[in-house]
């Protein structure tokens, strides 16, 4: 009797664990795709040095408030859902210029709205 009561306490762990996994939410399986395959997460990237734009890694939108030092680029862009699919990983020392012109051009990134071209001396990260 005691074995089928191992047995009947295993099985029962076992059910447990796949019913669980099934309650994992569709935001948390899209974030995890898109870190494994090396795409963009975040909704937002600001500029924080000159030639210099990271993704905004915070929860909610950039304080445009925090765009104080003039610069010839905007402070903050808005990823958009193609750019999302199509934007390159950030590279290590943060996207350039360059790339912020190309995905500009390939409509992956818009200005926001409040933005200014200016440089973001709030956290990102």
């Amino acid at each position: 009797m005691t074995n089928l009561k191992k047995m009947a306490l295993g099985l029962l762990v076992a059910v447990l664990a796949v019913g669980f996994s099934a309650f994992t939410s569709k935001s948390e399986l899209k974030e995890h795709r898109a870190l494994k395959a090396g795409k963009v997460v975040a909704d937002h990237i600001v500029q924080i040095g000159t030639n210099e734009f990271r993704e905004y890694l915070l929860s909610g939108t950039p304080n445009d408030g925090l765009c104080l030092t003039p610069a010839s680029k905007d402070c903050i862009y808005q990823v958009t859902p193609l750019g999302k699919d199509e934007m390159p990983e950030q590279p290590v020392d943060g996207y350039s210029d360059e790339q912020i012109e190309e995905f500009l051009e390939n409509s992956w990134i818009e200005s926001a709205p409040s933005s200014s071209a200016a440089l973001y001396s709030g956290p990102y990260q």
